[in-house]
């Protein structure tokens, strides 16, 4: 039977110790025994259940925080409006003395605004900073589990002696998928910014960019988790094992260009919404997640126990 690089899936021979088509080394594959994959199952299980910490779900009542803040621009500017018209209905011609209106009082009590006003910043800035604290927890955790997962099957493929062309080519297309999730999902520094949406102007564009990666990321992460994870279950399969993928609900893409434009018709009133969708789709990912994880550790743990491993 032919041999096959175990990376790349091309063809080689017994002497090759580097495959001529990707350069990987190949003497962990020769005939030594393939690695023990038990310190890689207990890697698995160990970042499978740092989920705890690293999904974190953000409750649907933060939403209150992005409506409070609309709600308390859009109540400064009625009062403003309607202060400076009672001012103007009240000047009396020929009096000497500026009335008073209920914009006189707002100016007085400026001291009430500013505290609201920074409240209402500070529980913003703490929801974007968990926004994107949680992505790139999140995406680091599970580049580790499919590691661990792919370097587990693979090993078991070895030591069974089942490395045929189709197995080759899925671990080669495992391979391909995390080397595209490590490249795509580069971690974003949640303190960066949050510290730039108080710089003036800079804020505005570090506010939407926000956004936009957020929105962006997760789809396209569970696009490709789910593409490596179909290919592990195929493999799987092939060796006894059963790992059915199974999401309930998948993400969609959304358009960007769409939400800004909504954003603007609606004098930022569309942000609620918005922020909603950003904490809901990473809410979802991660419940997602969980199950189909628990049927991984078991399904690969089962496979390690089985004597022909």
């Amino acid at each position: 039977m032919a041999n096959y690089c175990p990376y790349c899936g091309n063809k080689i021979i017994d002497t090759n110790t580097y495959c001529p088509n990707c350069g990987r080394d190949l003497r962990q594959f020769g005939n030594a025994p393939a690695a023990p994959v038990g310190p890689a199952l207990e890697d698995l299980k160990k970042y499978s259940d740092l989920r705890a910490r690293t999904d974190k779900i953000i409750s649907p009542w933060w939403t209150a925080v992005p409506a409070a803040s609309s709600a308390f621009i859009f109540a400064l500017f009625a009062i403003a409006i309607i202060g400076v018209e009672s001012e103007i209905s009240s000047i009396r011609p020929g009096s000497s003395t500026l009335p008073t209106s209920p914009f006189t009082g707002l100016v007085h009590s400026l001291e009430y605004v500013y505290l609201v006003s920074f409240v209402i910043q500070v529980l913003l800035l703490y929801l974007y900073y968990q926004l994107v604290s949680r992505r790139n927890q999140h995406f680091e955790r599970q580049q580790r589990v499919l590691y661990d997962a792919s370097y587990i099957l693979r090993q078991t493929i070895v030591s069974r002696l089942q490395l045929t062309t189709e197995q080759a080519n899925n671990l080669a297309r495992i391979d391909t998928g995390l080397g595209r999730m490590r490249a795509r999902e580069t971690p974003k520094s949640a303190l960066l910014w949050v510290l730039l949406q108080l710089v003036p102007v800079v804020s505005i564009f570090a506010y939407f960019y926000i956004f936009y990666f957020l929105m962006r990321d997760f789809p396209q992460h569970e696009q490709e988790e789910d593409d490596i994870l179909s290919t592990i279950s195929f493999s799987l399969a092939s060796l006894g094992s059963s790992f059915i993928l199974i999401r309930a609900k998948s993400l969609q893409q959304r358009n960007f260009a769409l939400y800004l434009l909504l954003y603007f018709v609606t004098l930022g009133s569309f942000a609620i919404y918005w922020v909603c969708v950003l904490m809901r789709d990473g809410n979802q990912h991660f419940q997602g997640d969980a199950l189909i994880e628990s049927q991984l550790v078991a399904s690969l743990s089962k496979l390690s126990a089985s004597p022909q491993a």
